[in-house]
């Protein structure tokens, strides 16, 4: 066992309210498309186009945005829904992605915002302006926030239904029996982080294990690398339905990621090595 607080009843796995949650996400996700695309034509591509014209400014302006916001999911699936709206180019996507990963890394150094809180407010604020408002333009602004919105409370509903999980002995039991091994740690995080929805959760798993000596310093790295693979199953998700651009930007996410850890397991040991040097 991990030695993890647990909580002093497990509740049920409520899948009803987990459906119900991505269901909610999906919803968000048209909906704010649906936004985007009707406003299309205003200054808002404009401002797109101005601060992601190269490769470079995109990966600018992914890594800022989510090392402010705290999300890097948050971030992948906006840009997925401004490439299904027409807005944003694949290439323009791309950058984006990079730099979402990128500003994960820097979340520490950054005040959160703490999106993922905010979502019901969007939701309320966009009704008011879909049942209110007799303007065109407000009556979509509207739709960008309902669906940005309902976006966040369906992942918010998921999360945190599902990361009760995290307390089961089963699955405690299973991330203690990958400990010994990297590549299972590789494997099993990605697979844990896509049950839960919740990096997070993973990490602060791997922390405890970690801090009280029943994890080497490689198999850390091969967590957080496998983590990191789990979170795009949600862009993935997020680019079904949409055009061959949008579900190109989605996969680009999944297989950076996948690249990404593959290419660090195979410098896991001396880069697990300096991670520990520069932390004595």
């Amino acid at each position: 066992m991990l030695g993890l607080t647990a909580v002093a009843e497990l509740q049920p796995i409520q899948l009803n309210i987990i459906l119900g949650g991505f269901a909610l996400f999906l919803v968000g996700i048209h909906y704010l498309g649906e936004g985007l695309t009707e406003l299309a034509g205003s200054r808002i591509s404009d401002y797109i186009e101005k601060y992601t014209s190269n490769l470079m400014m995109a990966i600018l302006m992914g890594t800022v945005i989510t090392a402010i916001m705290n999300s890097s999911t948050a971030v992948t699936v906006i840009s997925i829904s401004l490439v299904r709206a027409g807005m944003m180019t694949l290439k323009q996507a791309i950058g984006i992605s990079v730099g979402a990963n990128i500003g994960t890394t820097m979340t520490t150094f950054f005040m959160s915002m703490n999106i993922e809180d905010y979502g019901y407010y969007f939701v309320f604020i966009g009704v008011l302006l879909i049942v209110f408002t007799k303007r065109k333009v407000w009556s979509n602004a509207g739709y960008i926030f309902f669906g940005f919105g309902l976006l966040f409370v369906g992942l918010d509903i998921m999360s945190e239904k599902l990361l009760v999980i995290q307390y089961y002995p089963w699955f405690q039991d299973f991330m203690f029996s990958l400990k010994d091994n990297s590549w299972l740690a590789l494997g099993g995080s990605t697979l844990a982080t896509v049950i839960i929805n919740s990096s997070s959760a993973i990490i602060g798993i791997t922390q405890t294990l970690f801090s009280t000596g029943q994890m080497e310093m490689v198999v850390v790295s091969a967590f957080v690398f496998g983590s990191n693979v789990g979170t795009t199953l949600t862009a993935v998700v997020a680019s079904m339905g949409g055009s061959v651009s949008t579900r190109r930007a989605g996969w680009f996410h999944a297989l950076y990621n996948v690249i990404g850890a593959l290419l660090g397991m195979l410098v896991i040991v001396p880069y697990s090595a300096f991670v520990t040097w520069a932390n004595t």
